[in-house]
């Protein structure tokens, strides 16, 4: 079976609504089709191991010991040796994930999207629960930060204009979905403002965008 686990722009232990997912067809059908894609190729060969690819934030070192708590789970509940598969960028999770050389994939709700547009076998698996073991408190937290001696600057988003402003990735649903939904919903009520759209911080129309390393840097003028 081919699955992904999705969660975006937070921690794995981080308490917030995600979305888990497979790009495996169901080996066990009573009707069967010949495969349109090569991840439906390999879901209806099966697989010997299961491959697990984690975005860029959950790829540090730091998250090792999720990780491979993760892995030691997925392989005693399927019988099967679990890989992990680190990347440098959110679309090369996402990409693995729908073209089949992933079979699991911790993502959020706009790389569970991705995905699922590339190949539609993608399905949701499961999503985490609250602490109440519902999803009435899963809440999902999107934050903006800045250094600590800046703080008292910034305490509305009206701060924001003028200022430099770097987003983790335009695939990511807590670094670039949330925030941007409420950075245009605020700034577009000014006539200056009126006609931004997420566009905008993603190709730099009145914004310029740079890429540092694997992770893009996009600021506001």
């Amino acid at each position: 079976m081919a699955a992904s686990l999705t969660a975006c722009g937070g921690s794995t232990a981080a308490t917030a609504q995600t979305t888990v997912g497979t790009a495996a067809a169901e080996t066990q059908k009573e009707e069967t089709k010949a495969p349109e894609t090569k991840a439906e190729a390999k879901a209806e060969k099966g697989v010997d191991k299961i491959v697990m690819v984690w975005y860029p934030n959950e790829s540090a070192s730091d998250y090792e010991p999720a990780r491979e708590e993760f892995g030691r789970l997925i392989s005693e509940a399927t019988g099967k040796p679990v890989e992990q598969k680190l990347t440098t960028d959110y679309s090369i999770a996402i990409e693995s994930l729908a073209n089949g050389t992933a079979q699991i994939c911790f993502m959020g709700a706009q790389g569970y999207v991705e995905a699922k547009n590339k190949n539609d076998a993608v399905e949701p698996l499961f999503v985490n629960s609250g602490a109440s073991g519902t999803l009435d408190d899963a809440i999902y937290y999107s934050w903006l930060c800045v250094n600590e001696e800046d703080a008292a600057n910034y305490q509305s988003l009206d701060d924001i204009e003028g200022k430099r402003m770097s987003f983790v990735s335009n695939s990511s649903t807590s670094g670039f979905k949330v925030p941007t939904k409420s950075i245009i919903s605020h700034f577009s009520k000014k006539d200056e403002w009126k006609d931004m759209d997420a566009d905008d911080l993603i190709e730099g129309d009145g914004f310029s965008v740079r890429y540092c390393s694997a992770v893009p840097i996009r600021a506001l003028l």
